[in-house]
């Protein structure tokens, strides 16, 4: 089991800070001797509840080696494991911006609402990683907006938020965006769902809900509206999973004192309408940051959330939230925590080879304006496997993963790029994890 201290975010403010050095806790991730805390496991480790002092000292001393960034290489560092999936050589694909992955490759915004697509040409077929097929977008960086979220895609269009807007345009780029609501928050994600016989939904953040909270709002292809968020609550951040019956929304109400994750069944009702279910208050967090965001994914509707937050004042990580296939109270949480906190966490997950599959980056050590790791694990029979590391670098950002058949494609800023690379599903003959899964609590 990894224990960690970290930084408090610069949005805790000074006056947290003074009460921490009150309290003699200002310890920046580092025990006693100045040291950082140990990891247990190379690559990844969880743990449940809340740490003591104790446990923190009572770990030798543990430095991984720094690591040159890999930033803009197509030929980046391979992964170092082997896992049940085969991580190719990353693609250059364009300056940093906004960017999704997709079967049809990786979907970009520009400054000007237009959409780009670099295109992908299949999967590699040799044994061993291989460069990843996909198209280069010439452009510059003045093209692009190096901090905007990625667009939702949906059965051919691009769903995203600009200038209080909720936009779609074809992915191909052919004609101008639609405009489909007025009262979009800025700086927020879009979420997309498919559904049976073409029929899908989009999910936006508003700019103000009752009680001037922020709500989500749902909107589905046939062009009806609905309000997801429950009275009386409010919604910062908002991710959909398509199941058997419909569909699951998993919303997150980011507030600096606790956060609640919120889960609701979404049932198709004939051809056009849409049933909610009731609104579950399946977990609560601790204090959420203005970019703290919720990701889902579900495997034979086996639901898995994942939130980068605080896992307490001096603690943060990666909770991951077992919903299940129906929405319920007080679900099991367990947290990967990192070496340190990280103003940017990006997390990717879905449904890849079968697997539910998770992506995030995190510091590699606790020192400060330490370079980061892009990890890729993948959850077997409920617990994680060995965590492989997919890329070096720093200021991760804005990732994006989408299953493919055979296996899935990954997108991720980093530093001043967009990179993309192929994941592919090993066969059974080929080797599995040599080490044991790490304790996921």
């Amino acid at each position: 089991m990894i224990v960690t201290r970290r930084t408090p975010p610069a949005a805790v403010g000074c006056g947290l800070c003074l009460v921490l050095l009150l309290c003699g806790a200002c310890q920046k991730g580092r025990g006693q001797d100045g040291a950082p805390a140990s990891h247990e496991s190379p690559r990844v480790a969880a743990s449940v509840g809340t740490p003591t002092a104790s446990a923190v000292a009572s770990h030798e001393p543990h430095r991984r080696p720094v690591r040159e960034p890999d930033t803009q290489a197509p030929a980046a560092r391979r992964s170092e494991g082997q896992g049940r999936l085969l991580v190719d050589d990353a693609a250059d694909v364009a300056p940093a911006g906004p960017a999704t992955a997709t079967a049809d490759g990786v979907v970009m915004i520009d400054k000007n609402d237009r959409v780009l697509l670099a295109a992908r040409h299949g999967l590699p077929s040799a044994a061993h990683p291989a460069p990843s097929p996909l198209d280069k977008l010439e452009r510059t960086r003045d093209d692009f907006a190096p901090h905007g979220r990625g667009p939702a895609v949906l059965a051919g269009f691009a769903y995203w938020v600009s200038q209080g807007r909720l936009l779609r345009s074809r992915v191909s780029g052919v004609g101008e965006p639609e405009v489909l609501a007025r009262d979009a928050r800025n700086g927020t994600r879009v979420a997309a769902a498919e559904g049976p016989e073409g029929a899908g939904i989009v999910a936006y953040i508003t700019t103000i809900g009752s009680g001037d909270a922020p709500h989500a709002k749902l909107w589905t292809t046939a062009g009806k509206t609905y309000d997801l968020t429950a009275e009386g609550a409010g919604t910062s951040s908002v991710s959909l999973v398509t199941q058997q019956r419909g569909w699951m929304a998993i919303t997150l109400d980011g507030r600096s004192g606790m956060t609640p994750l919120h889960a609701r069944e979404l049932l198709r009702s004939g051809t056009s309408e849409i049933t909610l279910g009731a609104d579950v208050v399946s977990w609560v967090g601790a204090s959420a940051q203005a970019t703290t965001e919720v990701f889902a994914a579900a495997t034979n509707d086996d639901l898995w959330a994942f939130v980068p937050i605080e896992q307490d004042v001096t603690h943060f990580g990666l909770a991951r939230i077992h919903v299940g296939t129906q929405p319920r109270l007080d679900v099991p949480a367990s947290f990967i925590t990192y070496p340190n906190g990280t103003n940017s966490a990006p997390v990717a997950v879905a449904s890849v080879c079968g697997r539910t599959t998770l992506v995030f980056a995190q510091p590699a050590s606790a020192e400060p304006n330490a370079p980061e790791e892009l990890l890729l694990t993948t959850l077997e029979n409920g617990e994680l496997e060995p965590a492989e590391l997919v890329a070096n670098g720093r200021a991760f950002a804005n990732a994006s993963l989408a299953p493919l058949p055979g296996g899935a494609l990954l997108v991720y800023r980093v530093l001043h790029r967009t990179l993309a690379r192929t994941l592919r599903c090993r066969r059974d003959s080929e080797p599995a994890p040599a080490t044991k899964p790490a304790h996921s609590g």
